[in-house]
């Protein structure tokens, strides 16, 4: 059976009161609410697995004057960091909760939150669970400890979340390193896309490369990330494992397959599974290091013809410019995607169609 798969229209979220830098996701968030209960749930249905990530020593970012004196100056911290959550090393949910531990007569304790940033700006998918109005935590179901949790959704480009909170002799701002939990999440995540590829090949999924004598490339900047990619593929069915890796002498801030965010391990390498039509693919690769300097490289992936006794017909491309019909204002549009046939390869770009 035919399973269809629609889009899902985000509705955009007022955070001026917060001051959060918020990048809405084209995907589907790793989190979502009802009745005041935070739930997470995968986006990808090839990652149905919850991984986890819990806190350790060197995590939150110690201050200049070190934390003594900022715990004299301030008090305590109102809010405590449970864990960060991911399914496929996109999106992270970076969990809150509220906790006055505190009982001592100086303690102003609140469950009140001022303002939420990430490194580089813009890599905030979305805060769960916080009023944008009054800053004041409402979700639960995360920790169980509190009525007063949130959830912080950063994209893999995140390397610094700060928050400044309620402190319980103030107001205080705690930052967190961000690259611990996400180079093992990451690292985790990258096992399984390689028992995928095993899988794979064991069904004889094969990719034959070559290396072209010339690629189309866009280089913006000579600084810009080197790229190991090739240049053309060749596709022995519909479903071809795309690899490569993505270096520089600095940071890398972003890494891009057409225009959708990827994973690099440690080194720099990356795998991503892609569907390939009969009159085959191109596919763009930007990379952009943390000075934003970027390069790119467009590859051309066909697809290998077997003989058959059936006559494929290629049909016009589509073309709604050519379209001679009436405007019509209180029309409504429903874009629907297929995939997940029960016969042929899952359509993986269907919910993009």
């Amino acid at each position: 059976m035919k399973r269809l798969l629609t889009y899902l229209f985000l509705v955009l979220l007022s955070v001026c009161s917060m001051k959060q830098s918020v990048v809405f996701a084209e995907t589907t968030p790793i989190a979502y609410m009802s009745n005041n209960y935070i739930y997470l749930k995968s986006p990808d249905k090839n990652f149905t697995k919850q991984l986890y990530w819990k806190y350790r020593i060197g995590f939150k970012i110690e201050p200049s004057i070190g934390w003594e004196e900022y715990k004299k100056a301030n008090g305590r911290s109102c809010f405590h960091y449970h864990e960060t959550v991911t399914f496929d090393a996109k999106q992270f949910a970076h969990v809150f909760y509220y906790k006055d531990r505190s009982s001592g007569q100086t303690n102003v304790c609140v469950p009140e939150v001022y303002k939420i940033s990430a490194q580089p700006n813009n890599s905030i998918y979305d805060v769960i669970g916080l009023d944008k109005n009054t800053g004041i935590p409402f979700g639960k179901g995360m920790t169980y400890r509190s009525d007063n949790e949130f959830i912080v959704i950063t994209s893999e480009a995140a390397n610094k979340l700060c928050i400044k909170m309620a402190y319980s002799e103030g107001v205080g701002d705690e930052c967190y390193d961000l690259t611990l939990p996400k180079s093992n999440l990451v690292s985790i995540v990258n096992k399984r896309l390689k028992a995928i590829k095993i899988r794979e090949e064991s069904k004889g999924n094969i990719v034959s490369t070559s290396t072209p004598t010339e690629i189309e490339t866009s280089i913006t900047d000579t600084s810009g990330p080197e790229r190991e990619v090739p240049g053309k593929l060749i596709a022995k069915n519909a479903q071809v494992i795309l690899s490569g890796k993505i270096t520089d002498e600095n940071n890398i801030a972003s890494v891009k397959i057409d225009n959708s965010p990827i994973v690099l391990d440690k080194e720099g390498n990356f795998e991503i599974d892609l569907f390939v039509p009969l009159d085959g693919l191109k596919v763009s690769i930007e990379a952009i290091d943390k000075f934003t300097n970027k390069t790119s490289r467009t590859i051309v992936i066909s697809r290998e013809q077997k003989e058959s006794g059936e006559q494929i017909v290629k049909l016009p491309s589509l073309n709604p410019t050519k379209i001679d019909a009436k405007d019509n204002p209180n029309a409504l549009a429903l874009i629907v995607g297929i995939t997940n046939y029960k016969n042929i390869p899952i359509s993986i770009y269907a919910d993009k169609d």
